[in-house]
């Protein structure tokens, strides 16, 4: 069920952030945003869902790759969010 593998992630995602306690507030913000996104998408139905120009998983992706040395468990959760993205399209 992909809806399931996203919920998964996203609250594997908001666990993380919850115990990051160094990271600044831009960064901060700016993966709840796009945590947020991904809740809206959830929200909605399949069948309406439509790719962005700029789809969640690049968003997530930029992200990650700023958080793979500072923040590694946390970067670990944002790949399972882009993983998870991806695999569905979206």
């Amino acid at each position: 069920m992909p809806d399931e593998s996203l919920r998964t992630s996203l609250a594997g995602l908001r666990a993380e952030l919850a115990g990051a306690r160094d990271l600044d507030a831009e960064t901060r913000e700016s993966l709840e945003q796009l945590a947020r996104e991904v809740e809206a998408v959830l929200e909605s139905p399949a069948s309406s869902r439509v790719a962005t120009d700029q789809p969640l998983r690049v968003r997530f992706a930029d992200w990650l790759q700023e958080l793979e040395a500072s923040h590694p468990r946390l970067s670990n959760a944002v790949a399972g969010v882009v993983d998870t993205l991806a695999f569905y399209g979206l």
